[in-house]
């Protein structure tokens, strides 16, 4: 992505044409887009033209301790205190894995779905079947194979099953 982005900064008459500054480059996502952003800035899957990253409601758990090695990158993190799916946890292990400058922000309040400007409360999510045949434990399989893959362990992700504390958000049950 950055590539083609860089390309278009290039490319005479895009609109795009002499807009992005390749030396400052940001990343950010959203949720699974999150893990990408951390992904593209830590990692076997580096890209030294990221300057900094802004993670929103990270699956951070799903990263391995050691991910960060040496990399030291702006960083800021950002979740919410409601945050069903990536809980507060979560949002803390992307802050802690990484090597500063860091900055982790907790909007109180705050569920994951709000990020994405959807009127939905998290648990309205989590009782929906948004894709046909897709259910919580194929999620949670996926989720162990990503975090295996990463060098992770989904187990220690609060709404995966044993890694929350008494009291962390983790299910609409528990809120």
């Amino acid at each position: 992505l950055i590539d083609s982005l860089l390309g278009f900064n290039e490319e005479d008459g895009h609109l795009l044409e002499d807009t992005i500054e390749g030396e400052a480059i940001g990343v950010t996502g959203h949720s699974l887009g999150a893990l990408t952003s951390l992904l593209t800035t830590y990692g076997p899957s580096r890209d030294p033209r990221v300057r900094a990253a802004l993670p929103i409601a990270a699956p951070g758990c799903l990263l391995s301790e050691g991910i960060a090695d040496e990399v030291s990158v702006p960083l800021l993190v950002l979740g919410g205190t409601r945050d069903l799916l990536t809980p507060p946890a979560s949002n803390r292990r992307a802050y802690e894995v990484a090597n500063p400058p860091r900055y982790l922000v907790e909007l109180l309040g705050a569920n994951h779905i709000r990020f994405a400007d959807v009127d939905l409360e998290d648990g309205q999510i989590l009782a929906l079947e948004l894709v046909p045949g897709l259910r919580e434990r194929d999620i949670v399989s996926d989720a162990r194979e990503v975090a295996q893959a990463l060098g992770g362990d989904a187990r220690s992700c609060p709404a995966f099953g044993t890694g929350a504390a008494a009291g962390e958000p983790v299910s609409p049950e528990r809120q």
